[in-house]
């Protein structure tokens, strides 16, 4: 019996060669086949598409850790996001008021992580949600002092 794309009169898909038969420049140090050489691949850090997602997950973070009732969580302030290679997560920095609070802190933002994320989903037009790691990081550690911020207009 022919299959139907032969009794279409189509030829056969052409089979892609087997990665040992590449020759090792081709494997390690060719482009990637895909989108990765197109204008709007989310690997780039200067992309316009994936910094106005960091932003818009910045903003909505922000909003979602003052609407908390934790008040570990009160706070504190997303410095930066960035999005990491590939596009599946996201790295927050968030700063906190004294170092004594870091590993609590930590520990409260994973466990509010779920929430977190399903708040980042609603503000966001993707369609998948990207992941959430945190990086806290002290104010003095940052070169930030708490009298300079009231300082500034």
């Amino acid at each position: 019996m022919t299959s139907k794309s032969d009794r279409r009169g189509r030829k056969p898909r052409r089979e892609r060669q087997p990665d040992h038969a590449l020759p090792l420049e081709t494997l390690f140090f060719a482009q990637s086949s895909g989108r990765s050489g197109s204008r709007h691949s989310f690997d780039n850090p200067d992309n316009p598409r994936a910094r106005q997602l960091c932003r818009q997950v910045q903003r909505r973070l922000d909003l979602a850790l003052a609407e908390l009732d934790d008040p570990v969580l009160q706070g504190l302030w997303i410095s930066s996001v960035v999005q990491e290679p590939g596009g599946r997560a996201l790295l927050v920095e968030v700063v906190v008021p004294d170092l004594a609070a870091v590993a609590r802190t930590y520990a409260r933002l994973e466990a509010a992580r779920g929430h977190l994320r399903c708040e980042v989903a609603a503000a966001i037009n993707r369609k998948r949600t990207p992941h959430l790691q945190f990086v806290v990081v002290p104010q003095a550690a940052m070169g930030l002092d708490a009298d300079a911020e009231e300082d500034e207009p």
